[in-house]
Protein backbone atom coordinates (compact mmCIF):
# COMPACT_ATOMS: atom_id res chain seq x y z
CA UNK A 1 0.00 0.00 0.00
CA UNK A 2 2.71 2.35 1.05
CA UNK A 3 4.41 1.83 -2.31
CA UNK A 4 1.36 2.94 -4.35
CA UNK A 5 1.25 5.92 -2.48
CA UNK A 6 4.86 6.77 -3.10
CA UNK A 7 3.97 6.11 -6.73
CA UNK A 8 0.94 8.55 -7.37
CA UNK A 9 3.13 11.07 -4.97
CA UNK A 10 5.67 10.19 -7.53
CA UNK A 11 3.74 11.09 -9.92
CA UNK A 12 1.92 13.99 -8.94
CA UNK A 13 5.30 15.75 -8.64
CA UNK A 14 6.19 14.43 -12.42
CA UNK A 15 3.02 16.23 -13.57
CA UNK A 16 3.78 19.31 -11.74
CA UNK A 17 7.23 19.57 -12.75
CA UNK A 18 6.24 18.98 -16.11
CA UNK A 19 3.24 21.33 -15.73
CA UNK A 20 5.83 23.86 -14.54
CA UNK A 21 8.23 23.21 -17.78
CA UNK A 22 5.44 23.89 -19.68
CA UNK A 23 4.92 26.79 -18.44
CA UNK A 24 8.34 28.17 -18.06
CA UNK A 25 8.29 27.14 -22.07
CA UNK A 26 5.53 28.98 -23.31
CA UNK A 27 6.38 32.24 -21.51
CA UNK A 28 10.33 32.63 -22.69
CA UNK A 29 8.35 31.73 -26.47
CA UNK A 30 6.01 34.46 -25.40
CA UNK A 31 8.54 36.66 -25.01
CA UNK A 32 10.48 35.66 -28.37
CA UNK A 33 8.19 36.29 -30.49
CA UNK A 34 7.04 39.39 -28.71
CA UNK A 35 10.50 40.76 -29.29
CA UNK A 36 10.64 39.99 -32.98
CA UNK A 37 6.62 40.98 -33.55
CA UNK A 38 7.62 44.42 -31.39
CA UNK A 39 10.79 44.65 -33.37
CA UNK A 40 9.20 44.55 -37.15
CA UNK A 41 6.27 46.93 -35.77
CA UNK A 42 9.27 49.29 -34.89
CA UNK A 43 10.41 49.61 -38.52
CA UNK A 44 6.94 50.68 -39.40
CA UNK A 45 6.78 53.71 -37.09
CA UNK A 46 8.77 56.67 -36.36
CA UNK A 47 10.38 58.03 -34.01
CA UNK A 48 10.39 54.77 -31.79
CA UNK A 49 14.45 54.96 -31.16
CA UNK A 50 14.53 55.54 -27.58
CA UNK A 51 12.40 52.60 -26.53
CA UNK A 52 14.02 49.98 -24.69
CA UNK A 53 14.44 46.21 -25.54
CA UNK A 54 12.20 45.81 -22.52
CA UNK A 55 9.07 47.99 -23.82
CA UNK A 56 9.58 46.43 -27.51
CA UNK A 57 8.94 43.08 -26.04
CA UNK A 58 5.80 44.30 -24.44
CA UNK A 59 4.54 45.94 -26.67
CA UNK A 60 5.16 42.87 -29.29
CA UNK A 61 3.77 40.72 -26.71
CA UNK A 62 0.44 42.65 -26.80
CA UNK A 63 0.09 43.24 -30.23
CA UNK A 64 0.85 39.59 -30.92
CA UNK A 65 -1.42 38.24 -27.92
CA UNK A 66 -4.17 40.71 -29.60
CA UNK A 67 -3.23 40.20 -33.11
CA UNK A 68 -3.41 36.69 -32.80
CA UNK A 69 -6.90 36.74 -31.56
CA UNK A 70 -8.20 38.99 -34.36
CA UNK A 71 -6.50 37.09 -36.66
CA UNK A 72 -8.39 33.90 -35.26
CA UNK A 73 -11.66 35.20 -35.07
CA UNK A 74 -11.36 36.84 -38.92
CA UNK A 75 -9.72 33.05 -39.69
CA UNK A 76 -6.49 34.25 -41.03
CA UNK A 77 -3.71 31.95 -40.08
CA UNK A 78 0.30 31.50 -40.55
CA UNK A 79 2.07 34.66 -42.33
CA UNK A 80 -1.48 36.45 -42.40
CA UNK A 81 -1.94 36.24 -38.83
CA UNK A 82 1.85 37.17 -38.31
CA UNK A 83 0.71 40.62 -40.02
CA UNK A 84 -2.00 41.06 -38.01
CA UNK A 85 0.24 40.67 -34.84
CA UNK A 86 2.94 43.10 -35.96
CA UNK A 87 0.40 45.82 -36.98
CA UNK A 88 -1.07 45.47 -34.12
CA UNK A 89 2.11 45.94 -32.16
CA UNK A 90 2.57 49.25 -34.48
CA UNK A 91 -0.64 50.78 -33.53
CA UNK A 92 0.16 50.53 -29.47
CA UNK A 93 3.55 51.88 -30.13
CA UNK A 94 1.86 54.60 -32.07
CA UNK A 95 -0.63 55.65 -29.73
CA UNK A 96 0.85 54.58 -26.43
CA UNK A 97 4.76 54.91 -26.84
CA UNK A 98 4.48 58.12 -28.88
CA UNK A 99 1.65 59.86 -26.90
CA UNK A 100 4.63 60.03 -23.87
CA UNK A 101 7.36 61.56 -26.47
Amino acid sequence: MQFIISLLVALVALAIVIKLFSLGMWLLWTLLVGLFVGGLARVFVSGTRDMSVAATALYGIGGSLSGKLIAGLLGLGGLLSLAVSVACAALLIGGLHAGRS
